[in-house]
């Protein structure tokens, strides 16, 4: 049985509530469930088919009602498909209940199209709006319109779509701009309904739930947003947030219920595992993932608690008439990217100032334990030393993930001499020598090489910080002097595309560019595998080697701000708008990689936690307590140390 794409389906669901699972005897460990029209049926669904010996007094009285209900200590479980709200949260902690979030399930709407028409792989936001919007009608009527390649002919748009009282209607019509859909759409009461449709026309679009998705037709991609990109509607992608057409099916348990009622336990127990994914695909909804899962089980645990599945509920705000300093220090080798960040964050408060001085990551530790500056730039955090530091004069620090740099090697594809070099030979090719000793040939890399003339095709000056991080020698010693003989161009696929055409070429690009590359569809290139030197495997950039950090071209940056700055507004409110969706492709133009779209509401949610525990540590330390130890640098030089950077200036609708 489906439930909301069946009306019959829905109205038997519903009639559950009325006798709930024959369960009718009132005792001390009866579970009182409220809130949603569409999560509680399927909760009934699983405590019934899960056989347990558990009583279930079930009440829909929408979320809203449900979530007040709950917080007053009137219910043992209420049900949603949105998260519970600051405000209800704050009803429930005044209220003394604490609550356990879990997930069982997802809604999720996918777009689907008959299985020959390929041309359409990935529906855009932008797109999405052209054809379904009220203004659309009679206007846009064929994919031609909305600029579709790869169809023969006029290919006329036909759209199926569940009724306006069901879900799904709902979250497409939140996708859309305006007021509902275009008039002309065929609104067909059932699943089967529309994947018949769309299968028997060729270039039909239809909305059903993923769960309803047969080998009849095929869905298609959905991308919210140029950050998110193209995503498959999966359960994994909704749970990371790369696919937002869905509703998440949320149960949410007074924890105090859960100590003391072992049938509860039970309930919630196998509610939340795998075992009642086939309950949750008989009521019409797509099952959590296994992380989900480990995550649901970890809470019943005890392990974790509160918000689990709801991170991008926040509190913070940036306020509106924000003003202040900002001191930003430590290693000079992000200052691509907090220049940006720091132009851009006072381009929307100008009333900020900040000043920059990224003069090397010693001298910034120093600075920031004597309480001079707020926060730095550096590779890893704050060694050991630098932290006692910063103990001896009672400030703490907070450590905040900025991603990594990385540097990779493409050489012409048919050359395969340079499939594989060591760090030593990388550096003999790049660096400035005697004209005597440069490095020409292949075979003047390697005597085992070709006599093959080397073609050197290098970026321009901007790229200076990803240059140092080629030539850096892996003794640490001074970077070294980039060779003058070379071909020089800012555009990474002009030099991919000329290192294409030539025998023996060779460039350097960051790992952001090279993607760009990739999707140029750019032929006849190759990435050029390191050897660090030790005798072990050629490693070559990729996801996963870039994240456990075993390419050697790579090098992480992060932010270490005091406790003493974290309290104070303007620097909440860098942070804040550090890791903003809004503002994630300010990484991309800073070259940083590893942090992911995905990770900014768990970011934020870390953020909210040192704000208060900053300010904590700052009553902690009194208001009157200042630094009275003075951290020296060490006499080591900073060897990356460079001139100074200068600083450039609750509406989810449910089905009731």
């Amino acid at each position: 049985m489906r439930v909301v794409q069946r009306g019959v389906g829905m109205l038997f669901l519903l009639a559950l509530v009325i006798v709930p699972m024959g369960l009718q005897a009132q005792d001390d460990d009866a579970i009182t469930v409220v809130g949603s029209g569409i999560v509680n049926p399927v909760l009934d669904i699983i405590a019934n088919e899960s056989e347990l010996d558990v009583t279930i007094n079930s009440e829909i009285t929408g979320t809203d009602a449900g979530f007040e209900q709950f917080c007053l200590g009137e219910a043992t479980i209420t049900t949603a498909t949105r998260p519970i709200t600051l405000d209800e949260e704050s009803s429930c902690t005044t209220n003394q209940v604490e609550y356990d979030e879990y997930l069982i399930g997802h809604n999720i709407l996918t777009f689907v199209t008959n299985n020959e028409f390929e041309a359409l792989e990935c529906l855009e936001t932008g797109i999405l709006n052209t054809i379904l919007a009220p203004s659309a009608s009679g206007v846009i009527n064929s994919w031609n319109d909305v600029g579709l390649t790869g169809i023969d002919g006029d290919a006329p748009i036909t759209v199926y779509v569940p009724p306006e009282n069901t879900a799904l209607y709902v979250m497409l019509d939140e996708l859309i701009d305006g007021f509902g859909l275009r008039s002309d759409v065929n609104v067909v009461e059932t699943s089967d309904g529309i994947l018949n449709a769309v299968a028997d026309e060729s270039f039909a679009l239809g909305v059903v739930s993923q769960n309803a998705v047969t080998d009849a037709i095929r869905s298609v991609q959905f991308s919210a947003s140029p950050e998110l990109g193209c995503a498959e509607p999966t359960a994994e992608n909704v749970e990371n947030q790369r696919y937002v057409a869905a509703d998440r099916l949320l149960v949410y348990v007074n924890r105090t219920a859960t100590e003391s009622n072992t049938n509860l336990t039970e309930l919630i127990s196998y509610a939340t595992s795998e075992d009642a994914a086939n309950s949750i695909a008989s009521a019409g909804f797509t099952a959590p993932s296994e992380d989900a899962y480990a995550i649901n089980a970890s809470i019943i645990a005890g392990e974790e608690s509160g918000r689990q599945f709801s991170l991008e509920v926040v509190a913070f705000e940036i306020p509106g008439n924000l003003f202040g300093e900002l001191n930003i220090g430590g290693a000079a080798h992000a200052s691509d990217y907090i220049n940006t960040l720091t132009s851009s964050f006072t381009s929307d408060f100008p009333s900020v100032t900040p000043t920059t001085s990224l003069i090397g990551e010693i001298e910034g530790a120093r600075r920031l334990c004597n309480g001079e500056i707020d926060l730095i730039v550096t590779r890893t955090g704050l060694t050991e030393e630098q932290a006692e530091g910063c103990n001896a004069n009672n400030i703490e620090t907070y450590t905040f993930p900025l991603g990594n740099q990385v540097v990779v090697l493409v050489a012409n594809a048919t050359t395969s001499d340079l499939h594989c070099l060591t760090l030593t030979e990388i550096q003999s090719i790049w660096a400035s020598a005697p004209e005597e000793e440069a490095v020409t040939a292949l075979n003047d890399i390697r005597d085992s090489f070709a006599d093959t003339e080397l073609t050197l095709f290098a970026p321009t000056n901007q790229l200076v910080i990803y240059t140092d991080l080629l030539l850096t020698p892996a003794d640490g010693g001074a970077i070294l002097p980039l060779r003058a003989d070379t071909e020089v161009d800012a555009d990474p696929l002009y030099r991919a595309a000329a290192t294409a055409n030539v025998e023996g070429a060779l460039t350097y690009m960051t790992w952001a560019e090279y993607q760009r590359v990739v999707e140029n569809n750019q032929e006849n290139i190759q990435l050029v595998g390191i050897d660090p030197g030790d005798g072990g495997e050629c490693n070559f950039p990729g996801p996963q080697s870039i994240e456990n950090e075993t390419y050697p071209l790579i090098r992480s940056a992060s932010l270490v701000v005091s406790s003493a700055a974290l309290v104070r507004p303007e620097v909440q409110s860098l942070l804040w708008y550090a890791y903003s969706d809004e503002n994630y492709d300010i990484f991309e133009q800073g070259s940083l990689q590893g942090v992911e779209f995905v990770e900014l509401p768990e970011l934020r949610a870390s953020l909210q936690e040192a704000f208060s525990l900053a300010q904590v540590s700052q009553l902690e330390v009194g208001a009157e307590a200042t630094p009275d130890v003075e951290v020296t640098a060490e006499a080591t030089p900073d060897l990356e140390s460079t001139p100074e950077a200068e600083a450039t200036p609750e509406a989810t609708a449910e089905e009731e």
